[in-house]
């Protein structure tokens, strides 16, 4: 059976995102990229590392 692991992520998103000034989307967009990437990591860590706890347990 699958483990299930349940996280509120919280980042400070950028919401000022002006499609009519290319130069400040992809900035503001760079931006938000950063914030995403951040988030899915500390998931990833927080996943893996339960992981590694299940395993260990299997085999004691």
């Amino acid at each position: 059976m699958p483990s299930i692991l349940t996280r509120r992520v919280e980042e400070d998103i950028p919401d000022d995102l002006n499609p009519h000034d290319l130069d400040e989307f992809m900035s503001s967009f760079d931006d938000y990229e950063q914030h995403v990437l951040k988030a899915r990591n500390g998931i990833c860590e927080e996943i893996t590392q339960a992981w590694l706890e299940e395993q260990a347990k299997k085999g004691a």
